[in-house]
């Protein structure tokens, strides 16, 4: 079974078991919308008992520049989601410059787009449960600055479907979440007459679900559909919209919902609640899609997210207060969790892991992902960009995950280039490992050479641990000029 197991691979084993835990039970998967998710908030996530999260993979930040791309994030992202036991869904949109096409619609150029989303789902094939095809098109603020096109977007939605297909056939494809407002004008469409106009009738969508953001203001979620309709139940006037477009089997997603507890402008005074009354309205509105709306088969709260800024409009919605403290709203919803989904899917994966993976090795740092440390923004074709974008850049740090190191000895192998000095040094869990070897053969700066660090016993850990890299303090030339550069890529734990 175990040979059987490592020739399937780890990802296939993955997606068949999300794909079983995916439906399991009555009633819609509960899930949270992270913001910026680390370790910290997915632990979270896991602890309070929520089944998924979705997360905005930002075009820009993995493509700033054509065919420049940046994968450390989403690698950790989807490799945190697995260890957490947490089905991941993947929101794709925020386009880099080089991309947009003020005054067309679409405002971007939809070529790249798809490759980009093909690109994704071809990396992260049988890991990523779902992806989101952009945000809130109904908007001008997310349309590039544009009047809201539903035929536009509708355009985008097809090519974005067809390239996840591409990359990941058993990946869920979601329509954009639309934003709830009555508006009709050059910066906003009514999500419900933006709804009419993506369903024509007599076509059936190729897409898996239609997402919605039921935002309840300061109403309770069974507010009857008045207060202009902008209510929780505005729900069911898009399900009722979905059947008379002849998609009425078509399940919605709520991909963001909730209820703000502050800061809001002094005309949004009106939407805000009390802690007490956000943990109230949120554990209601699960019980009532759970009781009543069973065509919705996702709901995801907003946010959860590293501790935001008092005056972040954000942080009014979070889970997690400014000071790092849980809103009662967090305490509440895990009151609504009816088993402790991410336990399980922890226990099973580890199972998974056991049957499917080969344990003795982890990934920290993809091959196609290098990171280069440097004193000087200097560089050749062959070199990237100093981490973080700019110099100095001095350290880096990556968080790996390990079910069960055991007593072995590990070795940490890397690939380096460009290492010059002997005092460039490695920390695991805040102790030191070693400095990294001088190894390379001239010219130094453009051959890669993999190095062996040996890892003592204990220093490694079961579940989260953390890889600090930092250059050394090397003196100053007799120009007055600091300069030391290193690469590192495909940086892996093997066991001995």
């Amino acid at each position: 079974m175990h040979t059987l197991g490592r020739r399937l691979g780890l990802p296939l084993a993955t997606a068949l078991l999300a794909a079983a835990l995916w439906g399991a039970t009555g009633g819609p998967v509960l899930a949270v919308h992270t913001i910026g998710a680390d370790d910290a908030v997915l632990h979270l996530a896991a602890r309070t008992g929520f089944r998924a999260v979705v997360q905005l993979l930002e075009w820009r930040q993995v493509e700033p520049a054509p065919g420049e791309h940046y994968w450390e994030y989403p690698d950790f992202l989807v490799q945190a989601c697995e260890h957490y036991g947490l089905s991941l869904v993947l929101r794709l949109d925020h386009p880099p410059d080089w991309a947009l096409r003020p005054g067309e619609s679409p405002p971007l150029d939809v070529a790249a787009y798809g490759a980009f989303v093909e690109r994704v789902a071809r990396r992260y094939r049988g890991r990523v449960r779902a992806y989101i095809i952009w945000n809130e098109p109904n908007l001008a603020l997310e349309w590039n600055g544009q009047t809201p096109d539903p035929q536009g977007y509708a355009e985008l939605l097809q090519v974005g479907t067809q390239a996840v297909r591409i990359g990941d056939p058993a990946a869920l494809v979601v329509a954009a979440g639309l934003a709830p407002t009555n508006q009709n004008d050059r910066e906003a469409v009514s999500d419900l007459s933006f709804l009419r106009a993506l369903y024509p009738l007599g076509e059936r969508p190729i897409w898996d679900a239609q997402a919605v953001h039921p935002y309840g203001f300061a109403h309770p979620p069974d507010a009857a559909a008045d207060h202009d309709g902008l209510v929780f139940a505005r729900l069911a006037v898009w399900r009722r919209i979905l059947a008379e477009q002849g998609s009425p089997h078509l399940p919605l997603w709520v991909t963001e919902f909730g209820w703000t507890v502050g800061p809001a402008s002094p005309q949004d005074a009106w939407q805000l609640v009390s802690p007490e009354l956000q943990a109230r309205y949120l554990a209601s509105a699960v019980a009532m899609v759970r009781r009543a709306l069973p065509s919705v088969e996702f709901l995801a709260v907003w946010n959860l997210a590293p501790a935001l800024a008092a005056d972040d409009p954000m942080s009014g919605y979070g889970l997690v207060a400014p000071d790092g403290q849980a809103r009662p709203a967090l305490v509440a919803l895990n009151q609504q969790m009816p088993l402790r989904w991410s336990r399980l899917t922890r226990a099973l994966s580890g199972l998974a892991k056991q049957l499917f993976a080969n344990s003795d090795e982890v990934q920290v740092l993809a091959l196609d992902a290098p990171v280069r440390l440097s004193d000087t923004a200097t560089a050749y074709v062959h070199w990237a960009k100093p981490y973080g974008g700019t110099a100095p850049a001095r350290s880096w740090e990556a968080t790996f995950y390990l079910d069960a190191p055991g007593s072995n000895r590990w070795d940490l192998v890397m690939e380096t280039m460009q290492l010059e000095e002997r005092a460039n040094f490695v920390y695991l869990n805040g102790e030191r490992l070693a400095a990294i070897p001088v190894t390379g053969k001239t010219p130094f700066a453009s051959v890669w050479t993999t190095v062996h660090l040996e890892v003592p016993p204990g220093m490694l850990r079961s579940g989260a641990n953390r890889l600090r890299v930092e250059l050394s303090p090397r003196l100053r030339t007799q120009q007055d000029v600091r300069y030391e550069s290193v690469q590192l890529r495909n940086v892996r734990l093997i066991r001995r």
